[in-house]
């Protein structure tokens, strides 16, 4: 259902003048879908649920990566591959485009592992952001992966359940989503 919207806002918003849609389901039977993200022409996203990634194009939704214990919560690209918040497994991880294992980042420079990795996006450098939920108020985090490499920075702690992440178009802000506080910082 929430892909369904999702498609059907993108829809609305691509038609200035769309008098009334009516909604096309693209893909059934999905558990929890997130991270929807376009590169090239093609949908991808992962489902929560399954613990997958998936593509979505002209010829069909195809499962391109099981990621068995991982709990796929978010999705980004970056540098011609994809990155995966591994929210139950607490890592990140990339993957080809075609949904190869790349590689695993697992902690951060402190020796510090993931609590609950969310949300993630890139910069125009291929230079990755993610949020890491934590399981309490206040244990929320913002990290900085630089390209090309295996170890994140802690940028931000103390936050409330961090979730959703982006940067403004001039690259200037990031913005972090607090969903225990209900706000955008």
């Amino acid at each position: 259902r929430l892909f369904t919207c999702l498609m059907l806002a993108a829809t609305l918003a691509g038609s200035a003048c769309a008098q009334s849609a009516a909604a096309h389901v693209v893909v059934d039977g999905l558990g929890f879908p997130e991270g929807t993200i376009l590169v090239n022409q093609t949908l991808y996203f992962v489902d929560y649920q399954a613990s997958t990634v998936n593509k979505l194009d002209a010829t069909g939704n195809q499962v391109i990566a099981t990621l068995p214990g991982c709990g796929a919560n978010g999705l980004a690209a970056a540098n011609g591959t994809l990155w995966v918040a591994c929210y139950d497994g607490g890592v990140i991880e990339n993957l080809s485009i075609e949904g190869k294992p790349l590689g695993t980042v697992s902690q951060a420079r402190s020796g510090e592992r993931f609590n609950r990795p969310n949300d993630l996006t890139a910069n125009r450098q291929g230079d990755l952001y993610f949020t890491a939920s934590g399981e309490r108020p206040g244990q929320g985090k913002v990290f900085f992966l630089p390209r090309s490499c295996d170890v994140a920075d802690e940028v931000a702690s103390g936050l409330d359940n961090t979730n959703g992440i982006a940067l403004s178009t001039d690259v200037q802000t990031l913005y972090v989503v607090g969903r225990g506080t209900d706000s955008i910082l």
